[in-house]
């Protein structure tokens, strides 16, 4: 993704072919070693064993009821995962998905009970597996379509959270935000443009490296990265808008394999 694309929306691209459902799914590789941990203000009792986020995504998790296989990081605090291997960026593809505890309010597909999440990534540079002080963590940039802005908002208002109409609050570019579903593949990004999970995707919030940007909102160009930072895009504050629905959780973090013939995944999307 070039500079030039980050000043706009979320822009859809054609779809590539879909393979046919006998065909072999491509394999993810998932979060390995817990880095870091560090809650913020009220997690999620007692789900507080950053443990959880490591692994497959729970088998049980289901769009109409969450995930109970979780950590919860609450406003303020941090969850940092480590890898076997990097991270590589496949251009104009996404790259890892995120997923979380976020389900359908009542069953309704753009009712999203959600606690949104900035995701943020690093480079091992002197290759210690340690997430050094010299090492910065980069955002993966999201925001509020129609325009993410820089810097994006943070905190989000309020409103962002706990049960959110996405005809009304449109929230894109944020982890713990899409549903997910095991009976899906993880290796099928969810198309974050349509209510309700694409056919096929085990869902969660799937990011681009090409989103990673300095501090002064100019993109990188990253072609790997080794570790991701989540944190929770709420205040540090309780929220009295929703209470107890601010606190950022992560089941598990799925890493993307290369596109191939047939290309995959159900879309081919970024955020611009």
């Amino acid at each position: 993704m070039t500079a030039a694309a980050l000043a706009g929306g979320l822009v859809r691209l054609p779809a590539p072919p879909r393979a046919a459902a006998t065909a072999p799914q491509p394999t993810v590789r998932w979060a390995e070693r817990v880095v870091a941990y560090s809650p913020g203000i009220s997690p999620a009792q007692p789900f507080t064993q950053p443990e959880l986020a490591l692994g497959a995504l729970d088998s049980a998790a289901a769009p109409g009821r969450g995930s109970f296989h979780v950590v919860s990081i609450g406003p303020g605090g941090s969850l940092v995962l480590g890898f076997d291997g990097p991270i590589v960026n496949h251009p104009e593809m996404p790259d890892l998905i995120v997923f979380g505890n976020a389900f359908y309010s009542n069953g309704v597909t753009r009712a999203h009970f959600q606690e949104p999440g900035l995701v943020e990534v690093a480079v091992d540079t002197n290759e210690n597996g340690v997430a050094d002080a010299a090492e910065p963590f980069y955002l993966l940039r999201g925001g509020m379509v129609p325009d993410p802005g820089w810097p994006p908002a943070f905190p989000l208002p309020p409103q962002y959270s706990g049960a959110v109409d996405h005809d009304l609050h449109p929230t894109r570019g944020y982890c713990d935000v899409t549903p997910s579903d095991a009976a899906g593949s993880p290796s099928l990004p969810d198309d974050p443009q349509l209510h309700g999970i694409s056919v096929g995707s085990a869902g969660g919030d799937a990011f681009d490296l090409d989103w990673a940007v300095d501090t002064s909102g100019q993109p990188l160009g990253l072609e790997r990265v080794h570790f991701i930072r989540i944190r929770c895009a709420m205040a540090a504050v309780p929220n009295t808008y929703a209470p107890g629905t601010a606190s950022t959780e992560v089941d598990a973090v799925a890493v993307l394999p290369p596109p191939g013939p047939p290309a995959e995944p159900a879309c081919r999307w970024e955020l611009r």
